[in-house]
């Protein structure tokens, strides 16, 4: 009697098609791509993590209290790096101009670089980047310790919603998606 329950279950099994077990594969594949996402966000050298309140930027007339009800996308580069300058030119285009009436503050943040040294950067190329010099990484310690490009999405409640280290064509749909995300909400 066993064998012929277990013949039946195997024949019942094998009789099921492929698609009424794809719903349960793109839940195991979703849940995957949450737990890879929420793996990689854990980067060296974060001083702040993802939920974590946004260290405020006192030193500059963005400061947090100035920007109240916006969504702010913060990006640490530096000019000698070709990845940081391809990111800010992925930032502009992609997120800033499609981006312009909405409640985005975007800061891209010199990290060991004075002012005269990016003026030509906000009048020049990127007119949706608002840019900061940090000389002495005033800033860019209250939010890691080392490597850059690094990119931080920040939503309106002041919370860190993304972030990223380095940066790679992928990488700016990442972005843009918590940038929208964050101005969803």
């Amino acid at each position: 009697m066993w064998r012929n329950a277990t013949i039946g279950a195997r024949s019942h099994l094998s009789s099921c098609k492929d698609d009424t077990l794809l719903p349960m594969k793109k839940l195991i594949f979703a849940s995957f791509v949450i737990l890879l996402t929420a793996v990689s966000n854990a980067h060296e050298g974060d001083v702040v993590r993802l939920g974590d309140k946004a260290p405020p930027i006192k030193e500059t007339p963005l400061a947090k209290d100035n920007l109240p009800g916006k969504v702010v996308l913060l990006s640490f580069f530096s000019l000698q790096s070709v990845p940081s300058m391809r990111e800010l030119d992925f930032i502009e285009r992609d997120i800033c101009i499609p981006n312009r009436t909405a409640a985005l503050a975007t800061i891209a943040i010199g990290r060991d670089h004075e002012g005269p040294q990016l003026a030509d950067l906000n009048t020049a190329k990127y007119l949706g980047i608002h840019f900061i010099a940090d000389p002495k990484r005033k800033i860019y310690n209250l939010y890691a310790t080392e490597d850059i490009p690094r990119c931080y999405v920040i939503g309106k409640d002041g919370l860190i919603k993304y972030s990223s280290v380095g940066f790679d064509e992928w990488e700016i749909d990442r972005i843009k998606a918590a940038v929208d995300l964050a101005l969803q909400k």
